[in-house]
């Protein structure tokens, strides 16, 4: 009987090892370092959508492929979010999700048929920070740190609520997350 009991733990210390190894590894454990800075402008190819936050990635993934088909070369992957993902049903979320295009493929753009709509991004004055982007539970680690890390900064300086921009750009390994400085 004491056999099977140090097999048991030793299996639950094993099992919780490597549980707490996936987490470290997706990012829960890192630290959420916001920073103020202006931003240079941009442009993104995108839709509306209201619904469940998990339909994001493949209709960002839709719109990579539209781009690519349109002769449009897509730069990193963006979603705008306009409610908070920890607050109210996700099943109604309104977002925006898309592709960074460059400037030199914007008459392509215009002229495409494929449904997708070009927005402009203006120069403005951004709270952000970054995670790294390993796996899709690092998508998951980044948005509930940041969420919960720009509203503390926000309300201690007084600012208003703007909708969240997650950039994910899989060259570099990094989601970045952003929201307008507005008071």
């Amino acid at each position: 009987m004491r056999k099977v009991l140090k097999i048991a733990a030793w299996f639950i210390f094993v099992l919780v090892a490597i549980v707490a190894a996936f987490f470290w590894y997706a990012g829960f454990f890192d630290r959420t370092h916001i920073e103020e800075r202006q931003m240079a402008s941009f442009y993104v190819a995108f839709r509306d959508h209201q619904g469940s936050y998990e339909q994001a990635q493949s209709l960002q993934n839709q719109i990579f492929l539209e781009l690519v088909r349109d002769s449009i070369v897509p730069m990193k992957a963006v979603g705008i979010f306009f409610d908070d993902p920890s607050v109210g049903r996700q099943s109604s979320g309104r977002y925006r999700v898309g592709c960074i295009i460059s400037s030199d493929n914007l008459t392509r753009a215009y002229a495409s048929m494929s449904g997708y709509r070009i927005m402009a991004i203006p120069s403005a004055r951004y709270i952000i920070t970054q995670f790294p982007f390993d796996n899709k539970l690092s998508a998951v680690a980044a948005t509930t740190k940041a969420y919960h890390a720009f509203a503390a900064y926000r309300k201690t300086r007084g600012m208003k609520k703007r909708p969240v921009m997650e950039v994910y750009d899989e060259a570099a390994g990094t989601i970045t997350l952003m929201t307008e400085v507005v008071f």
